[in-house]
């Protein structure tokens, strides 16, 4: 099935499913899963840049029963995806005692999604496992999604792995992490996006059949991505010299801000201080630039426009610990009413923010509020005024 034709610098759909046809049937059948599912293609999307050089890994965080499972089920498990409903990162490159060499290689994960698009519905059972065993298993993770293969030394099979071009990218749900997944990311540097789809808005009609729905969903989904992918993996040459600096420096600015936000504050002890860990936000900048890309890809276009910075930046701002999310937003939509009823943008920063709204926000005791605000002022996000008893943004 041909479904694209490329010449001046665009996609036009010739015959199937185009991205406008997509988002009208999902919006009218299932309209809370348009915007996760436009990041799922975005990421898909992402793939075919033949520039970026690590895997990009997007997780939709929600609530049990929500629209993160919806959403990744319409993706199928055809070409390009491989889906996974249980997943381990010791099964990247496995060092099974009871496996010869040949059989191993056969079962090894890694070599089999090389250049697709790995999709898994739940990782919450590996962000549940005990905090020395998360970190392991996130330290394996970050390390084969810089996309340059992985070795492990195993005791019955010696050193085995995988060296060279060993990209692909990653889709998954969760539930919202626990603040010790967020912790072993800080140590590590993450190499997700998470995505927080927030609580739904829409109230289901009950009378609507939602298998029927799904369906339909699916299968104008999956046909597009058949046509989408036809070129397959790092296929498109990319201009990076026709890109806004403007909005480059926006992308830029949401990376840095990001990184500040979800911040570690390590423990302390007897024998020193140990200052607040930010990692460098270099990783995330590409991958921000990265998404924006897809997305442009995505629409049809080869240089990216304000809606496809705009899109990477307002998934980005989720992509942190719930209660600095939660924090963040509450501090926007001060500001935005402020702007919206003739406020000048240079007085954003003047607005605090008290403990009982703090607590109200989050949904917490005031007790826990005061320890949230004192790690982000560690953090130098915000900072405390004596005479008003309230915190203000810093940056």
């Amino acid at each position: 099935m041909n479904i694209t034709e490329q010449g001046n610098d665009t996609q036009v759909p010739v015959q199937g499913i185009s991205i406008e046809q997509v988002e009208a049937v999902v919006k009218r059948e299932l309209p809370e899963c348009w915007l996760p599912l436009e990041a799922c293609l975005s990421v898909i999307s992402a793939a075919k840049l033949k520039d970026v050089h690590h895997c990009i890994g997007l997780i939709l965080v929600g609530q049990p029963g929500g629209r993160k499972g919806t959403t990744l089920s319409m993706l199928g498990s055809n070409d390009p995806i491989y889906r996974l409903d249980d997943f381990t990162p010791a099964s990247f490159v496995s060092a099974d005692a009871t496996k010869t060499p040949e059989q191993l290689s056969r079962i090894d994960l890694l070599p089999q999604i090389r250049h697709k698009i790995l999709v898994v519905d739940e990782l919450a059972p590996m962000f549940s496992k005990r905090y020395e065993d998360l970190v392991a298993g996130i330290g394996i993770t970050t390390k084969i999604m810089d996309g340059k293969g992985y070795w492990r030394a195993t005791g019955t099979h010696g050193r085995r792995g995988y060296e060279g071009d060993y990209r692909f990218n990653m889709i998954c749900g969760t539930t919202p992490p626990e603040h010790k997944v967020w912790q072993a990311l800080g140590k590590l540097s993450s190499r997700w996006i998470f995505y927080n789809l927030g609580k739904a808005t829409l109230t289901d009609d009950i009378r609507r059949d939602y298998g029927v729905a799904l369906t339909e969903c699916a299968r104008v989904v999956q046909q597009f991505i058949e046509g989408f992918w036809q070129e397959g993996y790092a296929t498109e040459d990319w201009d990076r010299s026709q890109d806004s600096e403007e909005l480059a420096e926006w992308l830029r600015w949401s990376a840095d801000s990001t990184c500040k936000w979800r911040g570690l504050i390590q423990q302390q002890d007897s024998t020193g201080y140990n200052p607040p860990l930010i990692e460098t936000p270099s990783r995330l900048r590409e991958t921000l630039y990265a998404l924006a890309r897809g997305h442009a890809l995505l629409m049809g276009r080869h240089n990216i426009e304000g809606e496809d910075a705009t899109f990477a930046i307002d998934i980005n701002q989720t992509n942190m610990p719930e209660d600095r999310y939660r924090l963040l937003q509450a501090y926007n939509h001060l500001v935005v009413e402020y702007i919206r009823n003739g406020g000048s943008c240079n007085d954003a920063h003047e607005f605090g923010m008290g403990l009982r709204e703090a607590a109200r926000v989050i949904e917490c005791s005031t007790d826990k509020a005061v320890k949230v605000f004192n790690e982000l002022q560690d953090l130098g996000i915000l900072h405390y005024d004596d005479g008003t008893q309230k915190w203000y943004r810093a940056i």
